[in-house]
């Protein structure tokens, strides 16, 4: 989401996600921070998505997936997939992460 959108246009198109979570980007289209459902719906009135969003762990898209399940520990947030502008291409949930390693861990079923 770009951080001139509105929080209430925001916070309508998160209702009914799985996972009520939006990227804010800047002018530029650079990962600026990230809000949920429940900060917007807390949000005072004229707030804009810039103050509203909290950092939020993010790696390479070119990072595997065994170094980025330490950043999921840094936040309740999932982890952002940036290129090497800064540029927001994805989210990886940490419960997807983790299901990931898990299937190829040696005995596993996958």
């Amino acid at each position: 989401m770009s951080e001139s959108e509105p929080p209430e246009a925001v916070l309508a198109k998160l209702h009914g996600q799985a996972l009520p979570v939006a990227y804010v980007a800047d002018a530029a289209g650079r990962l600026a921070g990230a809000v949920t459902e429940s900060m917007l719906r807390g949000a005072a009135p004229g707030a804009t998505l810039r103050a509203l969003a909290r950092p939020v762990p993010s790696a390479p898209a070119s990072l595997v997936l065994e170094r980025v399940l330490p950043l999921t520990l840094e936040s309740d947030l999932p982890v952002a997939v940036v290129d090497d502008a800064g540029n927001i291409l994805g989210m990886l949930p940490k419960d997807r992460i983790i299901a990931v390693l898990a299937a190829h861990l040696p005995g596993s079923r996958a």
